[in-house]
């Protein structure tokens, strides 16, 4: 966490860029995102979101991120979302977290955090 907060105080943070934060569940993707979004006032969009309304609004309630995974397969709608996430974003000051959000979603932002834990970590 350190790391990111002297990566993000060396930004201008005049100046809004996108930032992605990649990888699965249970890594700190939210605890990062809210100490960048409470700390510069940024935007946030969680991906999973998009995939989850699809299931609801389809009658098909989306509770778990696992779900979503599997909608998320989809590669017409994976277009859909991930353009209509580039459309959001375009004006920057946004932080966006996802699996694959830094290379199929994002892969111009200027700043991209890739998540990793061991087992014990995702299962705690």
């Amino acid at each position: 966490m350190e790391l990111l907060y002297t990566l993000l105080q060396s930004l201008n943070t005049k100046k809004l860029i996108n930032i992605a934060i990649d990888r699965y569940a249970a890594v700190g993707k939210t605890t990062v995102r809210e100490t960048i979004v409470n700390q510069y006032d940024y935007q946030f969009i969680d991906s999973g979101l998009f995939y989850q309304y699809v299931g609801y609004y389809h009658n098909d309630y989306l509770i778990d991120q696992i779900k979503a995974a599997q909608i998320s397969t989809n590669n017409k709608l994976h277009d859909i979302i991930n353009e209509t996430i580039r459309k959001i974003v375009k004006n920057k000051g946004f932080v966006v977290v996802g699996c694959n959000i830094t290379t199929l979603c994002l892969p111009d932002a200027e700043v991209k955090i890739i998540l990793s834990a061991d087992i014990e970590t995702h299962v705690a």
